[in-house]
């Protein structure tokens, strides 16, 4: 197994503080050395001023702040734009570290060759406006495999022989998207979804290492409105 500095973390923000506690500093307290990629599009809010006061105490966090909230898959490309490592470790702002043991469980896992590790579906290949069917059940008609980006190691090196994270965005549904669609779409329609593997004992609501609050991020944009939303390039 290879070592965990060769992984970066990269997670989306968005009007979601009451997460951080959650997400974004037990991986900082549970893997150090793993340095974390996160973008902000809380637009200046709460949210981005305490995501602001922590990076500046932890060198092991870059933050990209955007203007206006570009939407989780426009984060996400993003983000992955700045990861030097060979692999990225994806997961939600409601995604939570218990315990180590998860990043290495992947890392073994996706070696030597695989694409990406963690937790598939089967999906509608439109994605955003699909119903996931558990992936060990028989295949739907029309369905693709679809890792869930909630908690996700990336191969870098696979990442980009095939189509790049979505960059979709509907003002009118700022949840909407699902941010691998075009990743796993492009994995399908190359024959090679054999290059995704289900991490054992993973689940939609996590496992022993990690834990998944299921849309808790979408929960509170609902609640609090999704802030300037428009088509224009983030500031670093």
């Amino acid at each position: 197994m290879g070592s965990l500095t060769n992984i970066t973390g990269l997670v989306v923000l968005c009007r979601c503080e009451e997460l951080i506690p959650f997400s974004i500093l037990p991986m900082r307290e549970i893997y150090p050395e793993v340095n974390l990629i996160v973008v902000d599009n809380s637009c200046g809010d709460i949210c981005t001023k305490q995501i602001e006061e922590l990076a500046e105490n932890d060198s092991g966090i870059q933050l990209i702040i955007s203007k206006t909230n570009i939407g989780h898959g426009r984060g996400l490309l993003t983000g992955i734009k700045y990861v030097e490592t060979p692999y990225v470790y994806i997961f939600d702002s409601d995604t939570g570290m218990i315990q180590r043991g998860l990043l290495e469980q992947m890392l073994e896992a996706i070696q030597p060759d695989k694409y990406g590790v963690g937790f598939s579906v089967w999906a509608d290949k439109g994605g955003g406006t699909a119903t996931p069917w558990n992936v060990k059940k028989p295949r739907p008609k029309g369905a693709i495999k679809y890792m869930h980006p909630f908690c996700s190691l990336i191969s870098m090196k696979r990442y980009n022989e095939f189509e790049p994270a979505d960059s979709s965005f509907r003002a009118g549904n700022t949840c909407w998207g699902a941010p691998f669609i075009t990743m796993m779409n492009s994995l399908h329609d190359a024959g090679r979804e054999d290059l995704l593997v289900d991490l054992p004992g993973l689940t939609y609501g996590g496992n022993i290492f990690v834990k998944h609050q299921k849309g808790g991020n979408r929960i509170l944009v609902s609640h609090k409105g999704p802030g300037p939303v428009k088509e224009e390039e983030f500031a670093l």
